[in-house]
């Protein structure tokens, strides 16, 4: 599939929300979705439609459910670090919430399972907490995942959990910050 075809069916299946397509990664910058580079005349298998618009999907659901005032104001008084963990666990409630609006599952499968082809993170790297959150938090909302769970191997394993669990009641942002606020205090 060309690139080009490639962006022109993204854009089409993100309802017309404008894309850069110049990211390294996929992000909001506003409200812009950014996507990473694809070449518009060269050609990519199926596969790489099918991520884009996982990751398309994804930065829409922060658009359309992320409240940021929550967000900002726990990281401009606790710092980024738990910017990170509510980053982690707001991915796992807006796919949810998204899912939920009619997006096929797989989707944000492939995304996630794209994340980890170079393989998952050290288990008892500190820095490694919010990207374990986003990984296992979509495995317990039934992810196929092409890695196995590192999370009981981490020293942080219990409070890990009990922030997971109770991300699957959230029903906003600020939820998410209460939750990752008690997680951040419990691993200091």
């Amino acid at each position: 599939m060309l690139g080009y075809a490639i962006k022109q069916e993204v854009s089409k299946q993100l309802g017309g929300y404008p894309i850069d397509w110049q990211g390294h990664s996929a992000a909001v910058m506003g409200s812009q979705i950014v996507l990473p580079i694809i070449e518009d005349d060269l050609d990519y298998p199926e596969l790489k439609y099918h991520q884009m618009l996982g990751y398309g999907l994804h930065e829409l659901g922060h658009l359309r459910y992320t409240d940021h005032d929550p967000w900002d104001w726990a990281v401009h008084n606790h710092g980024r670090f738990l910017g990170g963990l509510i980053n982690g666990l707001e991915d796992v409630r807006i796919e949810q919430v998204m899912i939920c609006s009619g997006v096929d599952q797989t989707l944000f499968e492939g995304a996630i399972n794209a994340a980890l082809e170079d393989g998952y993170v050290d288990a008892d790297d500190r820095n490694n907490i919010c990207f374990v959150l986003a990984v296992e938090g979509r495995r317990l909302n039934g992810y196929r995942l092409a890695c196995n769970s590192i999370l009981d191997e981490s020293p942080w394993s219990s409070p890990i959990w009990s922030a997971l669990k109770k991300i699957r009641n959230a029903k906003s942002t600020a939820e998410v910050a209460t939750i990752s606020l008690r997680l951040h205090r419990r691993l200091q």
